[in-house]
C-alpha cells in the first residue's frame, strides 16, 4: 500500500497534539484515554499511526508492552524523547514504517487505530482495517477513536460536517489526505468477522454535541 504521503505529517509534529487538544476541547485525548480501561498490564498492544503518541504514553504508564508503527520519523523522534523523559522506553518498541506492511511474529492482545483510519480513502481504509484485524489474537480487541458518524438532526449534521471538513481541509493541504464523508466504522465490522463490544461518545469541549467516538471491537 503506497501511503508515503503520510510522511508529510512530519511537518505537523511540533504542534499536532496541542492543535488537536484545542480543536476538540480535550476530547481527542479523552477518547484515547477511555481505551486504557480495556488494557491490562503486560499485554502486547500495537498502536498504528500514533503520531507523537499521547495514547502510547498512557498505555506504557499502565504497564502495557507497546509496539508503535508510525511512518513519520519526526513524530517518532518526538515520541521517543517523550518516552525517554518519562523513563518508559523499556515498555515501548518504536518502528518507523507503513502499518499496512507490518507483520506480527506473535499476534497482539489489542490493536489501537486512533485518528488514523480517517486519513485514507474509503477503499484504502477498508483494506487497512482488514489488515489490522489479522494482527489481533482471536480473544483480542481492536480499539478505534475517531470522529463520530453523522448525526440525524439535519441542522446539527450541517454544523458537524462543517466542523469535520475544516479538519479534513487542513490535512488535505498539509498531507494531501483525501476528502471523504464521516466514516461509521461499525458499518464494516460484519464483513471482517468483527462485532462491537463497547461504544462511547464524547462531547465537543466536554459540553457540546457528541462528535467524537471511541470503540472497542472484538472478533465474533
Amino acid at each position: 500500500m503506497n501511503e508515503t504521503k503520510q510522511s508529510l505529517y512530519g511537518r505537523t509534529a511540533w504542534f499536532y497534539e496541542r492543535a488537536a487538544h484545542v480543536f476538540s476541547g480535550g476530547q481527542i485525548r479523552a477518547s484515547k484515554q477511555w481505551q486504557i480501561q480495556w488494557l491490562d498490564a503486560g499485554q502486547r498492544v500495537l498502536y498504528v499511526g500514533a503520531g507523537s503518541g499521547e495514547d502510547v504514553v498512557m498505555a506504557a504508564q499502565h504497564g502495557v508492552q507497546v509496539t508503535v508503527v508510525e511512518l513519520s520519523k519526526e513524530m517518532l523522534t518526538r515520541l521517543e524523547a517523550k518516552l525517554q523523559g518519562l523513563k518508559l522506553l523499556d515498555n515501548v518498541t518504536l518502528i518507523c514504517g507503513d502499518a499496512y506492511e507490518h507483520r506480527a511474529e506473535e499476534l497482539y492482545d489489542a490493536v489501537a487505530a486512533n485518528y488514523f483510519l480517517n486519513v485514507f480513502s474509503e477503499d484504502t481504509m477498508q483494506k487497512m482495517l482488514a489488515h489490522l484485524t489479522t494482527l489481533i489474537k482471536p480473544t483480542g480487541a481492536l480499539l478505534i477513536a475517531d470522529f463520530a458518524p453523522a448525526v440525524k438532526n439535519p441542522l446539527s449534521r450541517l454544523f458537524q460536517k462543517l466542523y469535520y471538513f475544516s479538519a479534513v481541509t487542513a490535512f488535505h493541504l498539509i498531507a494531501k489526505n483525501p476528502y471523504h464523508p464521516l466514516y461509521d466504522y461499525t458499518d464494516y465490522l460484519d464483513a471482517l468477522g468483527l462485532k462491537l463490544s463497547e461504544d462511547e461518545t464524547f462531547r465537543l469541549f466536554g459540553i457540546g454535541p457528541r462528535w467524537y467516538r471511541s470503540l472497542k471491537v472484538v472478533k465474533q
